[in-house]
């Protein structure tokens, strides 16, 4: 299968089929840095792996976003269906689908704060979207089962980081 020519990120005269191995730009021969990984771009291959694992602020912000937009939702239907989704099996499946949420949003990142992102967004995501939802249906604001939040959020922080 032939790939596409495209041109050097730092040279947009030449072109290349080669791309950095860590952040995916297309890369020429005199950018080329080998390491053990492959091929990367003169500045993934003098960032450390723990710097390139933090990830930048847009994926912070995405990944906050994604993990409160799925918890949110997922509050709001199961107050609407009145499923009682703070028991533990619910809460944990409810936990791991915002924890993908967050891991997608973070773009393959895989830091500890992208674990707290998911946790955090888990618990304030299911008590906001049980807010939105109690008021439609005449009922007041089900009680959270503190049990249910802490392993809803464990469950996230978990899928998170793997």
């Amino acid at each position: 299968m032939a790939q596409l020519l495209r041109h050097c990120v730092n040279h947009p005269r030449r072109e290349t089929r080669v791309a950095c191995a860590a952040c995916g730009e297309p890369i020429c021969t005199d950018c080329m840095r080998e390491t053990p990984v492959g091929m990367k771009c003169p500045s993934c291959a003098r960032i450390s792996l723990h710097a390139r694992a933090l990830g930048k602020p847009r994926h912070y912000v995405m990944a906050s976003a994604a993990g409160l937009v799925v918890a949110t939702a997922l509050g709001a239907v199961v107050t609407i269906a009145h499923i009682g989704f703070f028991g533990i099996i619910p809460a944990i499946l409810i936990g791991l689908a915002v924890g993908k949420a967050v891991a997608w949003g973070a773009q393959g990142h895989r830091h500890r704060g992208f674990m707290a992102i998911a946790a955090a967004t888990t618990v304030l995501g299911l008590t906001l979207g049980e807010l939105l939802a109690a008021p439609r249906h005449g009922g007041a604001v089900l009680a959270a089962s503190l049990l249910g939040l802490v392993f809803a959020g464990i469950a996230a922080a978990w899928m998170a980081g793997h």
